[in-house]
């Protein structure tokens, strides 16, 4: 029997020391790799925890120095504010033992009072380039070797930190659909973290051009009809703040910048 080893990468900043992350789970503190940007470029290893510092900004930059370092087989997503389940390392590793054919896998976030949080589909499924846009960060586990093999990264232009500070989980999960890897949903929660609902808001100027970006950058010039569709259908979520007018010129805005900046690469 093959024994899978996990590790969760967790992204974090400014920490000045590990107890500042409040590591309270035992088998947590065994598997995880901690990236946290600050400025230092030092490594840190307590007790088997590991603490890499690095001495610049953005998640997706975070993201991708973890997979750089890890050495174990399945990688687990985390930043900083999450809880995981007892038996979370359980779910995952019987998860890939029962999908051999899977090699990225989302789960479930679960709220601490014990509620979904998300609708989340009830029975387990593939995903597709639909699907994917509904994954948070924190649902995904992943076979590294597959990830490194594909020489697949996190977009550095996308994510908190960056010019379009969202979405790079789902540019990570496409560009993976694109090399050809498996992608499953299983309706387990292994992680916790608290309801914010002020998150699903995108009533700005940053947030609403951003969505453009990611829509040109997930589906190219298809953005064209896409952009408008999502406001049409985001209009209750920004219409006290922004216009329907002003959403759209900034929406579409985000996409023809991020044209422009490919175009200079």
């Amino acid at each position: 029997m093959i024994i899978i080893k996990l590790q969760i990468l967790m992204s974090t900043m400014d920490k000045k020391s590990l107890e500042e992350l409040r590591l309270e789970d035992k088998k947590v503190k065994e598997n995880i790799l901690i990236i946290n940007q600050t400025n230092n470029n030092q490594k840190y290893e307590i007790d088997n925890i590991k603490m890499y510092n690095y001495k610049e900004k953005g998640l997706s930059k975070s993201r991708n120095r973890a997979i750089e370092n890890s050495k174990k087989d399945i990688c687990l997503i985390a930043d900083d504010d999450v809880v995981y389940k007892p038996n979370t390392f359980d779910v995952v590793k019987k998860s890939f033992e029962d999908n051999p054919k899977a090699d990225i896998i989302t789960f479930q976030i679960e709220t601490p009072e014990g509620y979904l949080f998300k609708d989340y589909p009830k029975e387990k499924f593939w995903h597709n380039t639909k699907s994917i846009l509904k994954v948070s960060s924190i649902e995904i586990a992943f076979k590294r070797k597959v990830i490194l093999k594909n020489n697949i990264k996190y977009d550095e232009s996308f994510g908190l930190g960056a010019k379009y500070k969202s979405g790079e989980e789902n540019i990570f999960l496409m560009d993976c659909l694109k090399k050809g890897l498996k992608i499953k949903y299983i309706p387990i929660p292994i992680v916790l973290h608290p309801f914010e609902s002020s998150g699903k808001k995108i009533d700005d100027y940053v947030s609403v051009a951003s969505k453009g970006a990611l829509f040109t950058r997930l589906f190219g010039w298809k953005f064209i009809i896409i952009n408008f569709i999502f406001a049409l259908k985001k209009y209750n979520l920004y219409k006290d703040q922004l216009s329907f007018i002003k959403f759209v010129k900034y929406i579409y805005k985000g996409s023809l910048d991020y044209l422009k900046e490919r175009r200079r690469r």
